[in-house]
């Protein structure tokens, strides 16, 4: 289990990659050409949009989930993926937005949805309930979490 920045934050937002299952945060997000997703972000800015990627975090976080994982459980990913994020500052972001295939959607969503209780607590302090984060997910349901509202699907 680890977490490693691709790109420190210039502001106050980052993109997390969680990777599903029988897989890794290299080997999940690497293209058969080898281009890698998270490298796609790093330093672009989208003239047609105007949207600075450039000066978003760009952070892979990484769990067990190989067949070799034993007693490794859902919520041990979790806790290491929040524990990883504590540690490496991403709580300081006031925008987070996760990159999530299949069995990543699932650890980011329990991690959401337990942590709605403490958003007042160390973790987020001074912006319990200003945070909202977006989660993009890949052969998993879609959906967007504000603390103050749940969870919402997006269409399609």
């Amino acid at each position: 289990m680890r977490g490693k920045w691709i790109q420190e934050p210039e502001s106050d937002a980052a993109v997390i990659f969680v990777h599903g299952i029988l897989s890794s945060g290299e080997d999940a997000w690497l293209h058969k050409n080898g281009i890698y997703w998270p490298h796609l972000l790093k330093g672009h800015v989208d003239k047609k949009t105007d949207i600075d990627f450039a000066s978003l975090g760009i952070y892979v976080f990484t769990y067990r989930s190989d067949i070799f994982s034993g007693n490794y459980r859902l919520s041990d990913a979790v806790d290491a993926l929040k524990e990883h994020m504590r540690l490496d500052g991403l709580f300081e972001n006031r925008s987070l937005i996760f990159v999530c295939h299949s069995m990543g959607g699932i650890v980011v969503r329990r991690f959401l949805v337990t942590q709605t209780n403490g958003l007042g607590g160390t973790e987020f302090p001074d912006r319990s309930f200003s945070r909202c984060f977006t989660v993009i997910g890949f052969k998993v349901r879609k959906f967007n979490f504000c603390p103050c509202k749940g969870f919402r699907k997006f269409p399609g």
